[in-house]
C-alpha cells in the first residue's frame, strides 16, 4: 500500500498525522508528508480510515 498526497488539496489540518503519526508528518510548509514508502500491514486499516476521512480528499491509495 502506497499513499499519495495531493499537495494542492491538502490544507494541513493534521487529522491524518494525529491518527497515524507513524505514517504521516506535517511538513514545514503545512503540507502532509508520508514518512514511509510501504505502509506496514499492522497500520493499513488506520491509514485507510485516514484516507477515507480526509476532509479535503487530499489523500489517496496507489
Amino acid at each position: 500500500m502506497k499513499i499519495l498526497v495531493n499537495e494542492e488539496m491538502c490544507i494541513g489540518c493534521g487529522d491524518c498525522e494525529y491518527s497515524v503519526p507513524q505514517v504521516f508528518e506535517m511538513g514545514d510548509d503545512n503540507i502532509i508528508m508520508v514518512r514511509v514508502i510501504d505502509v506496514p500491514e499492522e497500520l493499513q486499516e488506520q491509514v485507510l480510515l485516514a484516507v477515507e476521512t480526509c476532509p479535503y480528499e487530499a489523500l489517496s491509495i496507489a
